[in-house]
């Protein structure tokens, strides 16, 4: 892979707060759609007796029935659509922690991860593995291996119930305790990493990432964009040719270049040329929405603390709710069995 654009590490944070973000809309969206009680269903087709099903979906808790007594009893979608959620929340997971992974690698050097996550080789002393990370990425798999175990346990089913479907349960328990477990190892990784800015800032300021700046920068000064990344296309290849880094890339050269290729002087200033490769700059010169300008950084900010408020006090209120409905149903049960 190659260097793309300079961005922070708080903008690279950001886009997996609004990835986590997703991933806490779809479990909600998911909890909403399952809370449903299939009680009552009987075997598949309901039952003589006077049982009144929305009763006991109120005393457990539920927010509504599974209606149709031959869906509450064969279906499983909901097991299945939980173990999706549960394998894109893990992909979420898995991704932060290959790059963690290797921007901890002495190649990188960006991130040093907590003695207390990490471990060290069994031969070589020398080493500092952050086993925990690759933990979160091995058992991604394992996920995904209980997602497509119940979709194909499920997929030839006659409709009904089956045994097959015991399975469903112990897939579905073993995969939200992984994520639960996952997600728990990761928030005292994350409170404990050390970050180190000067090894970023070297490794910014020595590529050519800012070749687009540059572009840009001509692009401003009366160029289409198709000229000036054919400009700056054949000055980067010019260097990595001649083994130079961006930053040593002199105005006349620039000017010599667009002669050669666009047929026209293009003019900058040494200044101009400091001000362009300052990885700094190439940040906060960016303006478009979602940018890791620093202003635009902190509205995203704020506004994702805005929604974690909103959303922390979302679970709150169903948490209390169905703490009062168990209270409700265990005070009933007392009441009967002291009769």
């Amino acid at each position: 892979t190659q260097h793309a654009q300079i961005t922070s590490f708080s903008h690279y944070l950001l886009a997996y707060v609004d990835a986590l973000f997703r991933d806490l809309e779809r479990i909600r969206e998911c909890y909403s759609r399952i809370n449903r009680s299939p009680l009552g269903s009987c075997a598949l087709a309901g039952s003589s007796l006077p049982l009144d099903r929305e009763m006991t979906a109120r005393l457990l808790g539920f927010e509504g029935l599974v209606e149709n007594s031959i869906d509450g009893v064969s279906s499983r979608d909901f097991a299945v659509e939980a173990l999706a959620c549960s394998a894109i929340l893990m992909a979420d997971l898995s991704r932060i922690s290959e790059d963690l992974i290797l921007w901890s690698s002495s190649e990188f050097g960006y991130v040093e991860v907590a003695d207390a996550y990490s471990s060290t080789s069994s031969v070589m002393p020398h080493k500092k593995n952050p086993c925990t990370l690759e933990l979160i990425r091995g058992k991604t798999g394992t996920v995904y291996g209980g997602l497509l175990g119940s979709l194909t346990a499920v997929k030839g089913l006659m409709t009904g119930y089956n045994r097959d479907l015991q399975e469903a349960k112990r897939t579905l328990w073993a995969s939200i305790d992984t994520v639960k477990e996952s997600l728990e190892i990761l928030i005292p990784i994350f409170k404990t990493l050390k970050i180190n800015r000067d090894r970023m800032f070297e490794v910014a300021s020595g590529s050519y990432a800012q070749a687009i700046d540059l572009a840009e920068e001509l692009v401003g000064r009366g160029l289409s964009f198709r000229e000036a990344h054919r400009l700056v296309g054949n000055i980067v290849r010019d260097l990595v040719e001649s083994k130079r880094m961006l930053s040593s890339l002199r105005p006349e050269e620039i000017g010599e270049a667009s002669q050669r290729i666009l047929g026209r002087m293009v003019s900058v200033t040494s200044e101009d040329l400091k001000r362009i490769f300052n990885p700094y700059n190439s940040i906060s010169s960016r303006r478009t929405l979602g940018s890791p300008n620093p202003e635009e950084v902190n509205r995203m900010v704020r506004d994702r603390l805005r929604r974690l408020k909103d959303s922390k006090r979302d679970v709150k209120i169903e948490v209390e709710r169905l703490e009062r409905v168990w209270k409700d149903l265990f005070d009933m049960v007392k009441s009967i069995i002291s009769r």
